[in-house]
């Protein structure tokens, strides 16, 4: 299979969506501060529309071979001790199908984040500290560690991650492949030929603007564009913890991502975000991708568009 084309289209939303829990600002997020000085995200629902078509004329006509879709299903609920992010609610099909529970220290810092699915624990991530920065991240599946992660920082800022360890058991847990998958922008790590790999991390004042990965011979690398606008996962400890579990570099920005451009051995491709606003706040978020594949005798082509809606808590 020879990969022809990959790209993203962006496309507007034309109405804004209403939402009976949205609150009045209460100021802009403080980088790291506590999270009363933002809004504290309450519901996350989403709607998608997924495509797949197939062409024997080199894309003159394509045929539909697939679709799927959904609307404004709700994805997440977060639950909240005044400032402290308690636990995440998942949901599938208006069920709830997992659960991230944050644990914290004696110093007030996420020690622990434990998964649970369908009401048994099944994973875990731990952190450890240097100060109030994150150092360490490990995790574990059903007990045995699957993967380590190293933080190093400059001016306050994440600006290294190296992966220290790796299973090399291919059974691993949800928040590790979210990880490997979001913070490295690859689908397997492996510690066979004893080179791990880390990523260089380059901030533009709380904005983290460049993404470099170094492990081989691919140059691999992405930049990221923003609004002035404030983002809901900005500030507060715990927020922090819950976004580096997850692997989401660039939600760690003070601002929204309006682009990311990735570069990899002379290929370029973009992804493009739109937002609707309340109070300089995101309310949805849009993003459409467009991916194009050649193969000996025909040509595929998969067309994915998804929206967030949020709504945030009333003080």
């Amino acid at each position: 299979m020879k990969k022809l084309l990959v790209y993203s289209l962006a496309i507007c939303l034309a109405l804004l969506a209403s939402c009976s829990k949205d609150s009045s600002s209460n100021g802009n997020n403080g980088g790291g501060g506590s999270q009363t000085t933002g809004k504290r995200i309450s519901e996350i629902y989403y709607s998608y529309s997924e495509q797949d078509y197939i062409s024997y004329d080199d894309g003159l006509t394509w045929a539909l071979e697939y679709s799927s879709s959904s609307d404004n299903s709700l994805s997440e609920v977060w639950h909240w001790d005044n400032d402290n992010l308690l636990s995440i609610d998942y949901y599938n099909q208006n069920q709830v199908n997992g659960t991230d529970n944050l644990i914290y220290n004696n110093a007030g810092m996420v020690s622990k984040i434990v998964y649970f699915y369908e009401g048994e624990e099944s994973e875990s991530v731990e952190f450890s500290y240097n100060g109030t920065a994150i150092s360490q991240i490990r995790y574990f599946y059903h007990g045995i560690m699957d993967a380590a992660y190293d933080v190093s920082y400059a001016n306050n800022k994440p600006v290294r991650i190296t992966c220290t360890y790796m299973s090399e058991d291919k059974t691993m847990s949800k928040h590790g492949k979210s990880f490997i998958n979001n913070m490295f922008k690859t689908d397997e790590i492996s510690s066979r030929d004893g080179n791990l790999p880390y990523i260089v991390l380059t901030w533009t004042g709380n904005n983290l603007t460049k993404w470099e990965r170094f492990n081989s011979d691919n140059e691999f690398y992405c930049t990221f564009t923003y609004d002035n606008k404030n983002n809901p996962y900005y500030g507060g400890s715990s927020l922090t913890a819950y976004l580096f579990a997850w692997g989401s570099p660039e939600d760690i920005s003070q601002n929204n991502v309006l682009s990311e451009t990735y570069y990899e051995n002379g290929e370029l491709s973009t992804n493009y975000y739109t937002y609707n606003y309340f109070e300089n706040y995101p309310m949805q978020v849009h993003e459409a991708y467009e991916y194009m594949y050649q193969y000996s005798d025909y040509w595929s082509k998969y067309i994915y568009e998804y929206t967030h809606y949020y709504s945030y808590l009333t003080d």
